[in-house]
């Protein structure tokens, strides 16, 4: 009987003298999926086959024993290992029952309305405003209702709740983020390889920082599509987010390489820049973007930082800011941003007057359902020295949003502004403990309310640890910048 490709792969490994680990930094593939691969657990892509075959100089050997093994199924592949452990992680964090798909399952057969409703709810989120993203999720809503089992539509109606939630665009966000889950897990149920559902959960582990599972989720979906560009830049954001700008930079450019009008990659390039400390190049490349992309609040804050650590560039910075108040006045990061930068022009009055208007947008806005944005807000009212709304807003978070490790990071925050260093460092610590990894983040950020703790050996300590965690996870995510990357698809 032919040799399976699983067999073949283990033969030639060996033949080579290579483990299973040294054969995935050749190649890159995760050693994981090749284990799965040689115990005929999973069955692989085209790709990985072509690719570990070159690897292994096996003359289109591995290639022949997949194409054998595809002549003998009769069914589609059962839904591979690492995107299952996605959908598992949806139901114990969203509390979803969770249905693998039906084996066979064909998706072909799709209803033309949802297929053009999907197609004109797609189009309008890219520009990721309030008006542009409800009308987005409308037409979205509607696709999904005509045709359950188109999956594109499904990823992006995820897409747009979790935007939602984000920008404190509804008046029910943790639903909003319960929602986009729930969509996530509907998308892989449907598509397991569906590389917008992917990117959703990796936006969504930045909010609850499940920076580890981001970067396992973003690494298995860009091995398995390596010519997809939206998938370079899904893994790109899981490494930029815990704290890899170094390796997410060179697959941002490599897209931009491809397609330099991808708005994803241009954003995620600012961000890199910035986090990378290359500020005056941050600002510089930004304000094309952002000539293109007036209603992009979130990147204005990116560089209105960026700009604030640079040698010459305050004022700009205070322009930025207040431009991003202009496009979203309900966004509290840019009041809280815009003070501390008047702070740090030696205007404490000004400092004080836009921290008391944000904080004012806070309460308006009944935010205690928001806990990221409410977080934010503590902050706010740490700034203002409200010891009292500031803890009242930490104990709050804590016993409902304990185990976030993104939370307990900007709490971090609010209790540094309060000067309560014990409190603070342990707060940081606890971020960690959760999972937080952006300590370049944390770096680009020490000069705002952190910045009387730079000198504790406490608090150095703890930077230390995230530093650690972050050195640990890059020696398992070198950048596979050399694969190429040629589909145009474009993601948010």
């Amino acid at each position: 009987m032919d040799e399976t490709v699983g067999e073949a792969l283990r033969r030639l490994r060996k033949a080579h003298g290579l483990s299973l680990r040294q054969l995935g930094r050749a190649v890159p593939v995760d050693f994981g999926l090749l284990s799965r691969i040689e115990n005929n657990r999973q069955h692989p892509s085209d790709s990985v086959i072509r690719a570990v075959d070159a690897a292994l100089n096996a003359g289109g050997q591995l290639v022949l024993a997949k194409a054998n093994d595809d002549s003998r199924r009769v069914q589609e592949p059962a839904v591979p290992a690492q995107v299952w452990r996605v959908s598992s992680m949806l139901t114990r964090t969203a509390g979803l029952g969770a249905t693998p798909p039906r084996q066979g399952q064909s998706i072909l057969a799709v209803d033309e309305r949802a297929r053009e409703l999907y197609v004109r709810g797609h189009g309008l989120l890219h520009g990721n405003q309030r008006r542009e993203i409800e009308a987005a999720k409308a037409l979205l809503d509607r696709a999904v209702g005509r045709d359950p089992r188109l999956a594109p539509a499904i990823a992006d109606r995820g897409y747009a709740r979790w935007r939602q939630y984000f920008a404190g665009w509804t008046d029910a966000p943790q639903a909003a983020l319960t929602g986009a889950l729930r969509d996530v897990e509907a998308a892989l149920t449907v598509d397991p390889d569906s590389v917008a559902a992917h990117t959703t959960f990796i936006r969504t582990c930045w909010d609850m920082g499940w920076h580890r599972r981001a970067l396992e989720v973003g690494r298995s979906i860009h091995l398995r599509h390596p010519d997809s560009l939206d998938a370079a830049i899904a893994y790109a954001r899981a490494l930029m987010n815990a704290g890899m700008a170094e390796l997410a930079l060179p697959l941002a450019t490599s897209v931009l390489r491809e397609d330099p009008t991808h708005p994803a990659a241009s954003k995620l390039t600012i961000w890199c820049r910035l986090l990378l400390g290359q500020h005056e190049l941050a600002v510089e490349i930004a304000k094309p973007y952002l000539d293109h992309h007036q209603g992009d609040a979130n990147t204005r804050w990116a560089v209105a930082l960026a700009s604030a650590n640079s040698p010459t560039g305050l004022e700009y910075a205070l322009r930025v800011a207040t431009e991003a108040i202009r496009v979203d006045d309900a966004d509290i990061t840019q009041w809280l941003l815009l003070g501390y930068l008047h702070r740090r022009h030696g205007v404490e009055k000004s400092a004080r007057e836009v921290w008391a208007q944000g904080a004012s947008r806070a309460e308006s806005a009944s935010l205690g359902a928001n806990h990221r944005t409410t977080a934010w807000a503590a902050n706010l009212y740490a700034a203002l020295q409200d010891r009292t709304a500031t803890m009242e807003t930490v104990t709050y978070l804590i016993e409902n949003s304990g185990t976030n490790g993104y939370i307990r990071y900007r709490l971090f925050h609010a209790l540094a502004e309060l000067g309560d260093e014990p409190a603070a460092i342990a707060m940081l610590d606890a971020a960690a403990s959760n999972g937080f990894m952006s300590v370049q983040l944390m770096r680009q950020e020490e000069k705002l309310a952190p910045h009387g703790l730079r000198k504790s050996t406490a608090y150095r300590r703890v930077a230390q640890r995230l530093e650690d965690a972050v050195k640990e996870q890059r020696d398992e995510h070198v950048s596979p910048q050399r694969l190429p990357a040629r589909r145009k698809e474009h993601t948010r």
